[in-house]
């Protein structure tokens, strides 16, 4: 569905026109919005992309700052830290996507009925990332037990990320929002919620299945 359409003007002329059927004039459709309901899940939309933005950044320095060194680290982080941000980019074009879609609803909502429309910020420059790490041939080391759990904080930063988009979803479903233009926001960010949910779970996978690949690597050859 595309963001430049007008869902909501397109749902005006239809609930202002009637149609005859039997004899009796039938309204199309009530449109009913409370613009505080509105407003306060403009906070909570705030509030779930900006923790997504800090988890990105949590995962990405998680992997920059892990105890392993020298040429191999190397590559590990700096491959690590290529697939991350392009994860990141990917993923914070989504969640722009559905700000720009719940955004332009209710500023046609508050052209149309009143009330003020919700700005919605989402900060879509990329995540900070560490300068690219060159091999120097210094001491080669590695926590294995430290860098054996960092599957596990990643995986729990990827679920975090999803349930902040489930939460994002449902805020806007419970909004005091009748009609087919809710109708509508909600059909497009379920989508946009799909998308984005699936190329987390990829990036979990990708990312995770390299990590533990490499750490399998490491204690095969201490024996």
């Amino acid at each position: 569905r595309s963001l430049d359409t007008d869902p909501f003007r397109a749902l005006l002329r239809e609930c202002y026109s009637s149609h005859s059927t039997r004899g009796e004039t039938v309204r199309a459709q009530n449109i009913k919005v409370e613009p505080e309901s509105i407003k306060q899940y403009g906070k909570k939309a705030q509030k779930h992309f900006d923790t997504i933005r800090q988890d990105l950044q949590i995962m990405a320095n998680t992997i920059e700052n892990a105890p392993y060194e020298g040429d191999n680290a190397a590559d590990f982080k700096n491959d690590c830290g290529d697939m991350m941000a392009k994860f990141s980019k990917g993923f914070l074009a989504d969640i722009a996507g559905i700000a720009t879609c719940v955004r332009t609803t209710t500023t046609n909502i508050a052209q149309a009925l009143g009330g003020q429309p919700i700005v919605i910020k989402v900060d879509g420059s990329p995540i900070h990332a560490q300068a690219r790490r060159s091999k120097d041939g210094k001491v080669q080391s590695v926590d294995t037990i430290a860098l054996g759990s960092l599957p596990t904080i990643l995986n729990t930063r990827f679920d975090s990320i999803k349930a902040e988009l489930r939460s994002h979803l449902h805020a806007l479903e419970a909004t005091a929002w009748e009609g087919n233009g809710k109708k509508t926001a909600v059909d497009s960010v379920t989508q946009f919620t799909r998308t984005a949910s699936s190329h987390a779970e990829d990036a979990k996978k990708s990312i995770i299945d390299y990590v533990q690949s490499q750490l399998k690597a490491i204690v095969a050859v201490d024996k």
